[in-house]
């Protein structure tokens, strides 16, 4: 499994109908569970930072989510996110939140390991595949 998984799982998304509301809804989801298992083993902050860092790296590609985030300290604030992947086209929301997905994983792996960091955001990607791709 590698975070490729969580950006395929949007573009099917994408590709069943879904808006971009609902893949911006998703995508915060998967930032909560993310948040919630990591933030007792690294921190808010740290967490926070990693997104970050994913984000500076994938924003020539996604101007649009590189601005929204330059303040935030924790993943708490998750409005701006949300915001931000729902003005956009589905297909371009998806795209964007699993390249920043897949940074937050590229940079977790380096510093934990990989076996680690797929065990510790695995289930995130299984609940992210489970649930429903069309808009009801």
């Amino acid at each position: 499994m590698t975070m490729i998984g969580f950006a395929a799982a949007l573009m099917r998304r994408a590709d069943g109908g879904a808006d971009a509301s609902a893949i911006a809804d998703a995508i915060i989801a998967a930032w909560q569970e993310i948040d919630g298992a990591l933030s007792p083993i690294i921190g808010q902050r740290a967490v926070a930072a990693l997104y970050l860092r994913g984000v500076a790296l994938i924003g020539h590609d996604y101007p649009w989510l590189s601005g929204t985030h330059e303040d935030m300290a924790t993943l708490q604030d998750r409005e701006a996110m949300r915001s931000a992947l729902a003005q956009q086209p589905g297909p371009e929301a998806a795209a964007g939140g699993g390249a920043a997905l897949q940074a937050f994983f590229e940079l977790l792996a380096g510093l934990i390991g990989l076996g680690l960091t797929q065990r510790l955001l695995g289930p995130i990607l299984e609940n992210l595949e489970r649930s429903p791709t069309r808009n009801i």
